[in-house]
């Protein structure tokens, strides 16, 4: 029951003499106590009686509903625009804090909205990207916002806590020539029943230069300088990998 309401019913019932409202005075001997009536005071802040009549089992309905409708805290939230993550850090160097934000999105995913810091006005929108990582209710699945440098942080999404194939991923973000712009990409996979399965892949999206390991006990390693390159934020989207990374991922 909303509050307003529960102080309506309050109301309504000492207006109508069936709620005593007041404090009982303390009486003077034990005597008194057990046998005697007891005083009762005019008082704001308390209600009190003698008897459970007809007007304090409504109240005592209306304070229970009250509490029924008060859900309890599961440690999980599933609703849109629940927080995940904040970080804060003045990446674009002008003396006010930018800051970014994770929050749950669709469904099993999570927005990414980059806030720039105004000295005057505060933080302002840079950019919201819906539905950008996964982001499962399940240990193992959760994204998270990680500290780079003094120019960058970096947007983490995995999902090790269940299936065969585990994943990690990271993309980072930087500011560049004015801009927020993908400036890095890593992935690294393992496979929970094949020991050889998996790698790693990891691009600096600045210059080009790769780095990507296929498998683990007998590793083959490739490093180059592949096609793809930094680009703004807000053109990315949920599923992006550089090409050179798709023995490893797919697609």
């Amino acid at each position: 029951m909303p509050l307003r309401r529960f102080e309506a019913v309050v109301h309504t019932l000492v207006q109508k003499g069936g709620l005593q409202v007041g404090v009982t005075a303390q009486p003077k001997s034990k005597s008194r106590a057990r046998y005697g009536r007891h005083r009762m005071y005019k008082h704001p802040c308390s209600v009190s009686g003698p008897k459970m009549g007809a007007g304090a089992l409504i109240l005592w309905s209306a304070l229970s509903a009250a509490q029924a409708q008060t859900p309890p805290s599961t440690g999980a939230d599933e609703r849109p625009g629940t927080l995940i993550a904040v970080l804060s850090g003045d990446w674009n160097n002008d003396g006010a804090p930018d800051a970014a934000v994770l929050q749950r999105g669709g469904d099993a995913f999570a927005d990414l909205l980059v806030l720039s810091g105004d000295p005057v006005y505060g933080l302002q929108s840079y950019a919201h990207l819906r539905d950008l990582v996964f982001a499962g209710m399940m240990g193992g699945q959760l994204p998270g916002l990680v500290a780079r440098s003094d120019s960058s942080f970096a947007l983490h999404s995995e999902n090790t806590g269940i299936g065969r194939n585990a994943w990690m991923q990271d993309i980072t973000i930087a500011w560049r020539q004015g801009g927020f712009v993908v400036a890095g990409f890593t992935y690294s996979t393992y496979d929970r029943l094949d020991v050889d399965a998996g790698g790693t892949c990891d691009v600096n999206l600045l210059t080009g230069g790769y780095e990507l390991t296929l498998g683990q006990l007998d590793a083959k390693v490739q490093r180059g300088t592949g096609a793809d390159r930094a680009f703004p934020l807000t053109a990315l989207r949920d599923g992006y990998a550089p090409a050179v990374c798709a023995p490893l991922i797919g697609g």
